[in-house]
């Protein structure tokens, strides 16, 4: 199962393709409990994978890199 962890959210906006289009997001912090088969809206994500933060980062856009950062200063904080 899946476990939101309260407390962090943040929200991600950029431009869509179209002009004068933008998509703003809310990402969450989840603890995933056991195997977890990944369910996706085909029409909003072509491709997911299960990465270490730093893999992440690599392969992140930049505004989603931001969210990556503000997470993992969530949960340093968190373990403090």
């Amino acid at each position: 199962f899946v476990e939101l962890l309260p407390g962090f959210s943040h929200i991600s906006t950029y431009p869509l393709r179209e002009e004068n289009a933008r998509k703003e997001t809310m990402l969450f912090l989840s603890l995933v409990y056991g195997a977890q088969e990944v369910q996706t809206q085909e029409e909003e994500v072509f491709e997911h994978r299960w990465l270490t933060a730093e893999e992440a980062l690599g392969v992140l856009r930049p505004v989603f890199q931001e969210s990556l950062r503000r997470a993992e200063a969530f949960l340093k904080k968190a373990e403090q």
